[in-house]
C-alpha cells in the first residue's frame, strides 16, 4: 500500500509540473499573439 501510494504521489507531482507549463506556455501565447 505504502508503494502504491508513492507511486500516485510521484504521478500527481508529474501531472502538477505538467500542468504549470502547459498554463504557461497558454498563457504565454495570448501575450504574444496580443503583441
Amino acid at each position: 500500500m505504502l508503494f502504491f501510494a508513492q507511486i500516485v504521489a510521484d504521478v500527481a507531482e508529474s501531472y502538477t509540473l505538467i500542468l504549470v507549463f502547459g498554463i504557461l506556455a497558454v498563457s504565454a501565447k495570448r501575450c504574444i499573439s496580443v503583441r
